[in-house]
């Protein structure tokens, strides 16, 4: 969830990004639905919320929140 969070923090996943993603997907030996599963969640939006929640420093979360505002 992490990465997948990361790639999208800037509002878009470019090609980059998803090629990186499912690489390292393929190297960890993931599935087909192992990967579509991942491939669905980079297509919905970003959730805001639960990235400010995963930042271990507040302000660092607070600065980010209104980033995206």
């Amino acid at each position: 969830m992490a990465m997948i969070a990361a790639a999208k923090s800037d509002g878009h996943v470019d090609d980059r990004e998803m090629n990186t993603i499912v690489g390292k997907l393929e190297e960890a030996g993931a599935d087909t639905e192992q990967r579509d599963w991942v491939l669905c969640e980079l297509a919905k939006p970003l959730d805001v919320d639960a990235v400010v929640a995963a930042v271990p420093n507040i302000e660092g979360a607070h600065r980010f929140r209104r980033c995206r505002s």
